[in-house]
């Protein structure tokens, strides 16, 4: 499922980690058979897991950085990629492109409609005219982690 997210999105290999990170934050948060069709999560914490906290692998976010900027006129966010969760704060991993500086921010927008990194991956294939400041989700690219808002269940007690 980590290739699969790497691969679908054109991130180099050196965010295979951050994908097999991500994949298995998903696995946890959903069903298994094994488990009579309840969550690993909820075998570990007994309480149901938030779906509306799950973001689109590598879409656009904007994190709150006034923690990590220096001078108070700084920008207060800026464009970056959705990288997944963090293992030890309640954050999401925003990584700024341009510097490879990874932001662990709780404050993020996000726009899972836009994946910039593959505007910037195909670039060179696309004419000048065609291109665009981000990515949108077309007929041929389907999202693999979005809102799971229809996965109600109610766990055996």
């Amino acid at each position: 499922m980590g290739l699969t997210l790497l691969a679908q999105v054109c991130l180099p290999n050196c965010y295979l980690v951050d994908a097999f990170l991500t994949s298995v934050y998903l696995i946890n948060h959903l069903l298994t058979k094994v488990l009579n069709n309840i969550t690993p999560y909820f075998v570990l914490h007994k309480s149901m897991p938030r779906y509306s906290d799950m973001r689109t692998f590598s879409c656009a976010c904007y994190p709150y950085l006034r923690s990590y900027e220096k001078h108070k006129l700084a920008f207060r966010s800026k464009q970056c990629i959705f990288l997944g969760y963090s293992n030890h704060q309640k954050g999401y991993r925003c990584l700024d492109f341009a510097t490879g500086r990874v932001f662990i921010s709780r404050h993020v927008v996000f726009d899972e409609d836009t994946f910039p990194h593959l505007d910037k991956s195909h670039s060179s294939t696309t004419p000048a005219s065609n291109q665009s400041s981000g990515t949108t989700f077309s007929s041929n690219i389907v999202p693999l982690i979005s809102h799971a808002q229809h996965f109600n269940f109610t766990p055996p007690i």
